[in-house]
């Protein structure tokens, strides 16, 4: 049987810091989506998704009007 099969699909850490890296580098320039469809390699939305809850959770992140803005 498959690990994969209903499973979510759990980002490396990696791909957390690519993702990390490219908002701290444009802080409120794109909302979610555009950041989504900007970042310098192609991932899944449902796991750019579980990075992002990820990174509000952390408080490494904030999502505000002007769009995804780095804290740290």
């Amino acid at each position: 049987m498959s690990a994969s099969a209903g499973s979510a699909h759990s980002p490396t850490l990696d791909t957390i810091k690519t993702v990390e890296d490219f908002i701290r580098g444009h802080s409120g320039e794109y909302r979610r989506r555009a950041l989504w469809e900007r970042l310098p390699r192609k991932i899944m939305y449902q796991t750019f998704k579980t990075i992002i809850e990820y990174l509000l959770e952390s408080g490494k992140i904030a999502i505000g009007a002007q769009g995804v803005d780095g804290t740290h």
